[in-house]
């Protein structure tokens, strides 16, 4: 069993982290899609999931309680989990040649303060835009499913949180990740638009 203290991020929960992407450190994050370490974000447990089963295990379980995660995983002495993947360990030649700007981030919120403050919302509709915002970390992509898991709300009420979204021209669309996805603008992004 391994433990790992903090609570888990986001909208991620024991029974979806599989399948829910978050980056707690999101410079870390774009630092390794940049330098093609990871082929997309949030890859690592869906991927040691598929390397466990394809290695005849059972898949790990996770608990969580107050601020601790908890992983089990399991071993039946099978030699071929103890293999090493030569792949890891592969040297990117190409690493020096590429930059990334680790100053990228979020609109702040003052920012987006500023733009809802231009908007003629209810409060709780301002409210619930700065929990989406809050909810969301850098570069993850959401749409309406996602703000309805955050808010607790309808479907129709999430639509209209993202349709709120795009008009104030904070979030832009991802393409490749499904029809109705997005992300929020990067402070730089915002700043290039004003």
């Amino acid at each position: 069993m391994n433990e790992s203290p903090g609570k888990l991020p986001g909208m991620v929960r024991a029974e979806n982290i599989r399948f829910t992407h978050f980056s707690r450190n999101p410079k870390i994050a774009e630092f390794l899609k940049a330098y093609d370490f990871v082929k997309e974000y949030g890859e690592g447990v869906d991927r040691m999931c598929k390397e466990l089963e394809k290695a005849g295990q059972k898949s790990p379980e996770y608990y969580t309680n107050a601020f601790m995660l908890q992983t089990v995983i399991y071993n039946s002495k099978n030699p071929t989990i103890h293999t090493v993947n030569p792949t890891i360990y592969n040297v990117n030649p190409t690493i020096q040649e590429k930059k990334l700007d680790f100053t990228t981030e979020k609109i702040k919120k003052d920012t987006l303060n500023a733009i809802l403050s231009e908007q003629s919302y209810f409060a709780k509709t301002k409210q619930n835009l700065l929990e989406v915002y809050n909810s969301v970390d850098i570069n993850q992509v959401f749409g309406a499913p996602e703000v309805k898991k955050i808010l607790g709300c309808t479907d129709t009420a999430s639509k209209d949180i993202m349709k709120k979204l795009r008009n104030m021209g904070i979030i832009t669309e991802v393409k490749g990740k499904g029809k109705g996805k997005y992300r929020f603008l990067y402070e730089d992004e915002i700043e290039n638009l004003v």
